[in-house]
C-alpha cells in the first residue's frame, strides 16, 4: 500500500533498513575479527623466548631488557616486601 507522497511502501522501507543494519553489523564484526591479522607484528630484532616457557598464540615481543644481574621487589602472602636477586 502506498502512502501519500511516497513512492516506496512503508513496509519496504523498514525491510530495507533492517537489511542495511544487518550488513553494517556483519561488516563491523568481520573487521573486528580480521583486524589482528592485519596488524600482526613480529618480535623486535634479537628477542627470543625462554626455552622453558612457550609463547601464547597471537603475542609478540615489542620490548625487552637483558641484564647480567638485577633485583626485583615482590610481596609475599603476609604483604611483606621481599627482594629477589639473580640473573
Amino acid at each position: 500500500m502506498l502512502h501519500a507522497g511516497s513512492t516506496i511502501p512503508t513496509h519496504s522501507k523498514e525491510v530495507f533498513r533492517i537489511q542495511i543494519a544487518r550488513k553494517l553489523v556483519f561488516s563491523i564484526v568481520a573487521m573486528l575479527c580480521l583486524a589482528p591479522l592485519a596488524f600482526a607484528q613480529e618480535d623486535i630484532d634479537g628477542a627470543k623466548d625462554h626455552p622453558l616457557i612457550s609463547r601464547m598464540p597471537g603475542f609478540y615481543i615489542i620490548e625487552y631488557i637483558e641484564k647480567e644481574f638485577d633485583s626485583v621487589p615482590f610481596r609475599n602472602k603476609k604483604v611483606q616486601e621481599i627482594t629477589v636477586e639473580g640473573k
